[in-house]
């Protein structure tokens, strides 16, 4: 067998606060043996997603599962955080380049989880072969892969809008946010997104249909917000944490729906609040307004995993979901995207195409 060549980017180093490039640390890899039972795959494109932050400073603390399937397996390997030394963890589109397996073949393209790394050798419990023919293969990282399937699961279970409400999206922008934004106005309520900077507010109206984008860099955002929502808040879409929340918290009707999906405003302290202990003032509007905040995982929607397929592939493909995507190039590129997505600098999806294969 010949002699596979390529790179990784291991983790240097844990960060303090958030990442720095010096956290990261380029290595050489060469492969000349796939053991029976493994495949050998060549990543494509890698997915650029915030909770990498969290990975970076060891295991996420949510229980492992029995691997019944493909998305137990996998939720597994996003919890298991990345050790000093380890190849940093992501999902990509690959290419499988050798296979000791029955159920896959050489030339099949899949999505792995095959972190940044040019090529790597994999068991194959986690892959799912796709067929590029079909196109929108990098919308398997985003719409119509996990960030699609997290935003549809949480929209169905816990925010179950109804027409005429008011639904609030934070980082509305990025892969599941827009998605959750989208699901909002098809089910005929009112979408109101919030991100940074004003391209990112216009394009949600162009380019995603949203009824209302705000800025939430601007001085006078908390006006802007209650201005937009005369009605209240019925669902607001939690992605981001700190001063969007406690601007949503005052504006929730009573039994308004909290999907709690992501708290990006957190990933790189260090888990203590500063300033008073404002806990209670959740805490009595849960109460007196009846609120309903549950936290999102996708791998809990295991079941609504066909459904979210079929009803998300019909969307993309009708025009009735958009997506948008920002591209890197180059695996030497992927640290400053995970640095710039958790500055809110990207602009969609984030990815990482890894040469032009």
């Amino acid at each position: 067998m010949q002699t596979y060549e390529g790179k990784a980017i291991v983790l240097a180093s844990r960060p303090t606060g958030k990442p720095a490039p010096d956290n990261f640390r380029v290595e050489d890899i060469a492969i000349s043996h796939v053991p029976d039972g493994k495949v050998l795959i060549q990543n494509l494109w890698l997915s650029i997603e915030p909770y990498m932050m969290l990975s970076m400073k060891g295991s996420i603390p949510m229980s492992q599962r029995v691997h019944a399937n493909r998305l137990n397996r996998l939720s597994d390997l996003y919890v298991s955080g990345v050790d000093i030394g380890q190849v940093m963890c992501g999902p990509t589109i690959a290419r499988i380049l050798v296979s000791k397996r029955d159920d896959f073949r050489a030339g099949d393209m899949v999505v792995a989880y095959g972190g940044w790394q040019d090529i790597l050798i994999d068991d194959g419990s986690a892959l799912l072969r796709i067929d590029p023919s079909a196109g929108h293969v990098t919308a398997q990282l985003g719409v119509l892969g996990i960030p699609g399937f997290t935003a549809y699961g949480a929209m169905r279970e816990i925010a179950q809008p109804k027409a005429g409400e008011t639904v609030v999206v934070s980082a509305a922008f990025g892969p599941v946010g827009s998605v959750a934004g989208q699901m909002a106005r098809l089910a005929g309520a009112r979408s109101v997104g919030i991100a940074s900077g004003p391209d990112k507010c216009r394009r949600l109206v162009t380019d995603l249909g949203f009824d209302v984008a705000l800025d939430r860099l601007v001085p006078d955002f908390a006006a802007q917000l209650a201005e937009a929502c005369p009605n209240g808040i019925d669902v607001y879409f939690e992605n981001v944490g700190g001063m969007i929340w406690w601007t949503v918290l005052p504006l929730l009707n009573e039994r308004a729906r909290i999907p709690l999906c992501g708290l990006v405003s957190r990933y790189a302290s260090d888990g203590v609040d500063d300033g008073i202990d404002r806990s209670m003032e959740v805490i009595e509007a849960i109460q007196y307004k009846r609120l309903l905040i549950r936290g999102v995982s996708v791998f809990d929607y295991v079941p609504l995993e066909a459904d979210f397929y079929r009803e998300m592939a019909g969307w993309v493909e009708r025009g009735d979901i958009r997506y948008v995507e920002d591209v890197a190039e180059g695996l030497a590129s992927a640290p400053q995207a995970l640095i710039d997505v958790l500055k809110g600098r990207n602009n969609g999806k984030m990815l990482v195409r890894l040469g032009r294969r």
